[in-house]
């Protein structure tokens, strides 16, 4: 019998955060309808170790990939080769599951039909604190619509990897493939699933909690500042993305891929103005991203945003990043220093 679910957990060097992943997932009570596709990505602690331990504990459920380090869009790649279940979740290593949620979601996935469906997400800190809590409204609870139809203006976060639950077989029609070697591809993987599913569904569930503020993580300063070549080619290649639709594409999705853009911007300047030294090439890089935008049908709005963004960060740079201003007054203090060349 086919699975419903199938959970992919990519895991490098996650040895004290796996356990608490993986238990949050089996001991669901209906994990007979759950396959559990563990990626081990080169991992040099004892990650592969705690895996196997998990599957010689739940044989019926849980498989490992064990794999050469490729980042974390060959861990999706290599488990979405075998992956068997109707619909397909991720779950990174250092996150985990509500499972009565998880149980919630399986039980929904009975008779689901739609290309992907929505349940919400918790960010919280490190001692399991919460941080933010995004949830779907709940006039908008059980709602099955068209994609187009889909707006996540008033949930900006909620078309991320963390909210996405998506019918495998979309993956399949249109020979998905997450970009290897990066980080940073979880959103790319919620660009694709937005841009190229029909239907979706909006649930009352929050099933996802999202670990922040972890040293080492992808999103920590110092990583950032080591990858904001990565920033800008994702950027750029986000750029193009929406630079390729005509005038009168769906709004709705194009309010997603602009919100993209804007924060992997936000990131790029982060690293190039908070925390990496002072460098005008990379000023002259970003400068290229907006004028792809400038030009494109649906751009000029997301272009003046980005050097409303750009403004704000050469600001508070200024200012020793002691000080963070909102992006209008920003850019109004950015062109007067301009203009008495005091930048």
């Amino acid at each position: 019998m086919q699975k419903l679910l199938s959970i992919i957990i990519p895991t490098y060097n996650m040895e004290n955060y796996l356990p608490r992943a993986l238990d949050s997932v089996c001991t669901a009570t209906n994990l007979e309808q759950v396959e559990i596709l563990v990626v081990n990505d080169g991992s040099t602690d004892h990650s592969l170790a705690i895996a196997q331990d998990y599957r010689e504990r739940f044989p019926r459920s849980l498989r490992v990939i064990d794999k050469e380090n490729g980042n974390y869009g060959s861990c999706i790649n290599a488990a979405l080769k075998v992956a068997t279940g109707r619909y397909v979740k991720i779950l990174d290593a250092d996150d985990y599951y509500d499972t009565s949620a998880l149980d919630g979601l399986v039980e929904l996935l009975r008779t689901a039909t739609e290309d992907y469906l929505v349940t919400g997400f918790v960010m919280r800190r490190e001692d399991e604190s919460v941080f933010k809590t995004h949830a779907v409204p709940p006039e908008e609870t059980g709602k099955t619509l068209a994609a187009d139809d889909a707006s996540f203006a008033n949930k900006p976060t909620l078309w991320w990897m963390h909210a996405l639950t998506v019918k495998r077989e979309l993956f399949i029609e249109h020979h998905y493939r997450q970009t290897e070697g990066i980080s940073y591809t979880d959103t790319e993987f919620a660009l694709f699933v937005i841009f190229h599913a029909k239907t979706c569904k909006f649930t009352g569930l929050c099933l996802y909690n999202y670990t922040v503020g972890r040293a080492g993580q992808t999103v920590s300063p110092e990583k950032m500042a080591r990858d904001y070549q990565v920033f800008h080619a994702r950027t750029q290649k986000f750029a193009d993305f929406y630079a390729s639709f005509p005038k009168g594409f769906c709004e709705n999705r194009l309010w997603v891929l602009r919100r993209a853009i804007e924060d992997s911007s936000r990131s790029y300047l982060s690293s190039v103005f908070l925390i990496l030294p002072y460098d005008s090439r990379n000023l002259t890089a970003f400068r290229a991203i907006a004028e792809t935008l400038r030009t494109c049908p649906n751009g000029y709005d997301v272009y003046t945003n980005l050097y409303d963004l750009r403004a704000e960060f050469v600001i508070t740079g200024k200012l020793g990043g002691k000080v963070r201003l909102g992006s209008r007054l920003a850019w109004l203090l950015f062109r007067f220093c301009k203009k008495h060349r005091w930048i």
